[in-house]
Formats: structure tokens, sequence, C-alpha cells
């Protein structure tokens, strides 16, 4: 059976590659007039190298003399930036990469240690994220509608009806 499938996965392949070559040479043969410039690659790893290198670290790693002044090529700073560094050298704010994202989740009934995708406690079965209680609540709500065989369009009418009652002075 393995067998047919491969040979028949061939022939598709085969196909698809004699009905579209002249359509993805063209491609290619456009793709390589374009003009391309190597030392996009480099300008793009210097840049995202000097977000965490210092200054005097970046023109070593670059190879750029001490009086260069190409750093500025590639550092681009914001305001927030300058902001965010000053507070997590004091400590006030944490870095991104500093929380840890593996660690597991504790409940906050039982003590006990879950799983991070966790949206349950294990061993009490308390609700451990807000998403899971908004979840469980709409499943719920919906359960009762469906049950009440209530639909979208006979709460419109029912909503119509109350305000109308509200209106008389009734309600």
């Amino acid at each position: 059976m393995k067998l047919m499938l491969d040979t028949k996965k061939n022939i598709f392949q085969n196909y698809y590659q004699i009905q579209h070559a002249p359509e993805e040479k063209q491609k290619i043969e456009d793709l390589l007039k374009k003009p391309w410039n190597p030392y996009i690659r480099r300008h793009s790893a210097l840049t995202e190298k000097a977000k965490n290198l210092k200054e005097p670290m970046l023109k070593q790693h670059a190879g750029w003399s001490p009086n260069s002044q190409m750093h500025l090529k590639y550092e681009h700073w914001f305001a927030n930036e300058s902001n965010d560094a000053i507070l997590e050298l004091w400590g006030l704010k944490t870095k991104p990469d500093e929380i840890n994202k593996l660690a597991p989740v504790q409940c906050p009934n039982c003590g006990e240690s879950n799983k991070i995708d966790s949206k349950f406690c294990s061993k009490c079965r308390r609700i451990l994220s807000y998403d899971a209680y908004s979840k469980v609540i709409e499943e719920k709500n919906q359960d009762i509608m469906n049950k009440m065989g209530l639909t979208p369009e006979r709460l419109g009418k029912l909503d119509q009806l109350f305000k109308q009652l509200e209106d008389k002075g009734i309600i």
C-alpha cells in the first residue's frame, strides 16, 4: 500500500513540476534580477547584537576601531527602551527572559504544582486561570440556554417584552 501511495505522490509531483515549470523558472529568474546586497545579513545580525552588547564590545565584535562611529548605524534606541534599561538596572523591572516560563503553576487552594498550561488543578480540580474560569461559565450559560430552548432571537424578544413591562411600570 505504501508503495502505491509513494507512486501516486511522485506522479502528482512530476505532473505539477511539468505543468508549473515555466512559471517557477520565471519566478526564480525574476528574483535573481533583483538587486541584492550581501551585507544585509551582516547588518541584520549586528543590529540584533547591538541590542544586547555594549558599545565597546560591539565595536570589537564587528572589527571597528575604538574611535569608529559605525555603532550608531546599528543602535536603534527608542524613548521607552532607555527607561526600561534603567528600571532593570535598579531591579524595579524584571527582564522578559528572567520570567521563568517553565515554572509549574501553584494551586492557590491546595498548593499542588501543576503543568504550565493546566486550566484546572490536578489534585483539587480548582480553576487555575481566568481564561479557564470564563470558559467554564460560558459553557454553563450556553448549556442552560440550550436546555431552556433559548435562541438569540427568543432572547431578543424577551428583552423587548421586559422593556415594555418596565415602561408600563409593571416591573
